[in-house]
């Protein structure tokens, strides 16, 4: 099964472009963008950029690998993780 991933910014409420994940983390710096990110399925590698670029906790990056784990939303700062 391959995995789709897509990241989007979008700015004043309309979609300015599509960006390589790999990007993500010095585009969150900018207040006024909000970035979504969609990943059908995850992957471990790309759940470990995610986590590294985001900084995000490696039991959150897990539990989205797990099947049959209940939905969850996990804050971090501005940031928030939803997996499930």
């Amino acid at each position: 099964m391959q995995t789709a991933s897509q990241c989007w910014v979008i700015f004043a409420g309309q979609v300015a472009r599509e960006i390589p994940l790999h990007d993500i983390s010095e585009l969150i710096q900018e207040p006024q963008l909000f970035l979504w990110i969609d990943v059908q399925p995850p992957s471990s590698e790309l759940l470990a950029l995610l986590g590294e670029e985001l900084d995000l906790h490696e039991l959150s990056t897990g539990d989205a690998l797990t099947m049959h784990q209940r939905p969850k939303l996990e804050e971090y700062g501005a940031i928030c993780f939803i997996s499930g």
